[in-house]
């Protein structure tokens, strides 16, 4: 990690914030890279994997978030509410459109755990 890098933030949240900056800054060029493949017959397959499995890594980071925050308050829980309230769920949903769009286009295209949380998210909808 660079000096820049290393001087932000202290503690785990500083490192939290770093991370979901770094995994932001490489969605970017994949999102572009994804627009721009638009115009072909098929879609960009391995842009549809990384940035799908760049999705689950923030998803997965604010999961997290959501999971230590949730300890610290009182545990009422509507599904819906809680559903709604969390990001984590927004950057799943899209990783799984985009492996979705993957399997689509070459059906052996995704990493075996990629098909099975395609599977997972296909039972909870």
């Amino acid at each position: 990690m660079d000096e820049e890098a290393e001087g932000k933030g202290e503690g785990a949240g500083g490192k939290e914030a770093e991370l979901e900056g770094y995994l932001e800054k490489a969605q970017t060029p994949l999102r572009k890279s994804l627009t721009l493949s638009t115009s072909l017959e098929t879609p960009h397959i391995p842009t549809l994997v990384l940035l799908g499995e760049t999705l689950i890594n923030s998803g997965n980071l604010h999961d997290s978030e959501s999971d230590s925050e949730s300890d610290s308050d009182d545990k009422e829980e509507d599904g819906d509410e809680n559903e709604d309230s969390n990001p984590a769920i927004t950057y799943y949903k899209e990783a799984f459109e985009l492996f979705k769009k993957a399997q689509e286009a070459d059906p052996e295209s995704l990493p075996e755990q990629f098909v099975e949380f395609v599977e997972e998210w296909e039972k909870d909808l």
